[in-house]
């Protein structure tokens, strides 16, 4: 099938069919009725029309040989999701047996939706070849360990997914190839790792206790697994199906043709891939790996019995998730693909900082740089009360070069990371402003100090000694910068330009759903709103969740809108020093008393807000003096600037450029 070219830089591209206006015309395996009827280019077709219509296509790219000291190479074909991606890459590795599209083409429709997929052949399997690039003698065929080289390599080439994290899933010997390549490439590269019917600690009793359910006349496993005659491709599917079809639908003429032309072609090569596997050996035994770890397996498997599943669970030293699957053999993504579907998206969709999360980043991240904002980091030096010195990193999005627009600082609170909470704004403001997102000390990428947790005026502090070098410009750097805050945000707004005396550092000021007068009373009405029922001991077990039923509550006390806690995945969101953050803020008490600015104030509040009410917008007016203006956005709680942006952003920017004050003015 001739490929897209994107996905096979300098590669060499050729295939066996052509795919024109979401059709698949098969060019050299023609469905034919000859001497007997051939199932297997039908049943081929149709596993690639489900590749196609998931968005799947495919492609080649020849890569180095990954053996140590050879000059041959190998070529890996492959389906994935077309172009670049744009959702959480998932890769699929398949087992001995039939084509990659075949054990997956019940998987690609719905994981599609949620998944950039990449479903490779491994070396030696389908269209996927090793041995080329003209060396002096063979190579020696691929262990475990040179199909995960092969695989992390094909990652590496592919466009969009080098460097990134990558879910992965592998059935039968994919799970060997799967669990070795999340060991060996790390949690940086590799994300969670599915292993579906795959005895990673298989031994050569087990290999007897197989043949002893397989019956008389079977001298090796291999025998059945990779068979050559009809009987033992009988054994095989009925020891591999919990419902094998029945033998008046497996006529002798009809397996020969499905050995022929699924198990013949290197057939020698699996059989030494099968003898030589490593993976629960002296060479290569089993130990825990970081990354979560689901295991998948069919109640009735004859090939791996189900108590090897929660053998290789207690290896993984029992933090591994198990779940079978009744009424299924080795393939339940086959047998049973809704429920196996629905335990491999959940796990996916579940596993903190996978699924979606990088998707709702990613499209955050293109709204940051779609308005021309860049990320970059500032060291500041810093020292402790032991008079060691230390250094303190920033990290935040903002225009390269010199600003040659007014600044504005955009201060998030608590929960989602900056580019989050100011998606909706940074497009519009970065029309009239040089905008600065900065990721507060202990959130996002900056530093965070080991103790004690930074107060909202050590925050400030920090953020007015990083300026000058973010504005990166004689007169920039000495420009008085205008401040939106909201939240926790909101918090250190107010200290800055309470820092910035007289007003010459910091302009106008907006703070956005912040309670600056927060009192001990306020945190328990916070938990009397929350519901009885919720066991909240402190506003922190709300505002920062241990499981998904708190995050649910949460973001129904957040938003106005009610749906979007309806759309919450079931993910854990909890940060113990953001908590501590949390119970260090000392603006409105007898540490910090509130007393007026001599910037423009404007306050927003949304009318539905539960975490800090409506009547506190008016409390805190009244302590910061005249040059106060309080904004009310209808139908929105929490967060204004997400709920209604277009009016929160009008709202501002209407203040900001009149505002005398202003560096816009």
């Amino acid at each position: 099938m001739q490929a897209d070219a994107r996905y096979a830089p300098a590669a060499k591209i050729s295939g066996s069919a052509q795919l024109s206006a979401g059709k698949i015309t098969i060019t050299n395996s023609p469905i034919t009725m000859g001497a007997s009827l051939s199932l297997v280019p039908l049943l081929d077709y149709v596993a690639r029309r489900e590749f196609a219509a998931a968005g799947l296509r495919p492609g080649e790219v020849t890569l180095p040989y990954p053996v140590a000291g050879g000059e041959s190479t190998c070529t890996v074909h492959y389906w994935a999701s077309a172009g670049e991606p744009r959702l959480p890459p998932l890769l699929l590795i398949h087992g001995f047996g039939p084509r990659a599209t075949w054990q997956w083409r019940c998987q690609v429709g719905p994981l599609s939706r949620h998944f950039h997929l990449i479903v490779p052949d491994l070396l030696g399997f389908g269209d996927s070849s090793y041995g080329g690039g003209g060396g002096e003698s063979p190579p020696p065929p691929p262990s475990e360990a040179t199909q995960a080289a092969a695989m992390a390599a094909l990652l590496d080439a592919l466009p969009g997914t080098n460097g990134r994290r990558v879910a992965v899933a592998g059935t039968s010997y994919g799970g060997f190839v799967a669990y070795w390549l999340a060991r060996t490439a790390g949690a940086e590269r590799v994300g969670p790792v599915v292993v579906a019917s795959s005895d990673l600690l298989k031994t050569a009793e087990d290999d007897k206790g197989f043949l002893k359910r397989a019956g008389d006349g079977w001298r090796g496993v291999d025998e059945v697994l990779l068979p050559k005659e009809p009987a033992a491709m009988r054994k095989l599917l009925e020891m591999a199906s919990y419902r094998p079809p029945p033998a008046v639908l497996m006529p002798d003429f009809l397996l020969r043709d499905f050995i022929q032309k699924l198990f013949t072609e290197n057939r020698e090569q699996h059989i030494q891939l099968f003898k030589g596997i490593t993976v629960g050996t002296d060479k290569f035994p089993v130990t825990p790996i970081s990354q979560e770890v689901l295991i998948v397996w069919g109640e009735q498997d004859q090939l791996f019995p189900v108590e090897k599943a929660y053998a290789v669970q207690r290896s993984l030293d029992g933090k591994a998730r198990v779940e079978i699957i009744s009424k299924t053999g080795h393939a339940p993504q086959l047998e049973d693909p809704t429920r196996f579907n629905k335990i491999l998206m959940d796990f996916l969709l579940d596993t903190h900082n996978f699924g979606v999360l990088p998707l709702m980043e990613y499209i955050a991240r293109r709204a940051f740089l779609a308005a021309g904002l860049r990320p970059s980091t500032v060291t500041l030096p810093s020292g402790d009360g032991d008079g060691e010195a230390r250094t303190t990193t920033i990290h935040y999005w903002a225009p390269p070069g010199e600003p040659r627009l007014p600044p504005l600082l955009l201060i998030h609170g608590f929960g989602p990371m900056s580019t989050w909470q100011w998606r909706a704004q940074v497009g519009p403001f970065s029309r009239r402003f040089h905008v600065i997102v900065p990721d507060l000390l202990c959130f996002g990428s900056s530093s965070c100090p080991s103790s004690p947790p930074p107060s909202e005026s050590a925050q400030a502090a920090a953020l007015l000694t990083a300026l000058p070098a973010i504005l990166a410009g004689t007169t920039a750097a000495k420009a008085r910068v205008a401040v939106v805050g909201t939240s926790y945000g909101g918090f250190v707004a107010y200290a800055m330009a309470r820092a910035a005396a007289g007003g010459e550092r910091v302009g106008p000021v907006v703070i956005a759903s912040s309670d600056l007068m927060k009192t001990a009373e306020d945190d328990q009405a916070l938990l009397e709103r929350a519901g009885a029922g919720g066991g909240w001991a402190r506003p922190a077990d709300l505002l920062m969740p241990l499981d998904a039923r708190g995050a649910r509550r949460l973001m129904e006390m957040t938003f106005y809108r009610k749906q979007v806690a309806a759309m919450l995945p079931d993910f854990v969101i909890r940060d113990t020093m953001q908590i501590e953050l949390m119970n260090a803020t000392t603006v409105g008490t007898d540490a910090f008393q509130l007393t007026p600015l001599a910037q423009d104030v404007l306050l927003i509040w949304g009318d539905h807000d539960q975490i800090f009410p409506l009547d506190k917008a008016f409390a805190v007016k009244s302590c910061l003096g005249e040059n106060v203006r309080l904004e009310i956005i209808k139908k929105t709680g929490h967060v204004p600037q997400m709920e209604e942006p277009d009016q929160f952003n009008k709202i501002v920017m209407d203040f900001l450029v009149a505002s005398p004050g202003s560096p816009s003015a």
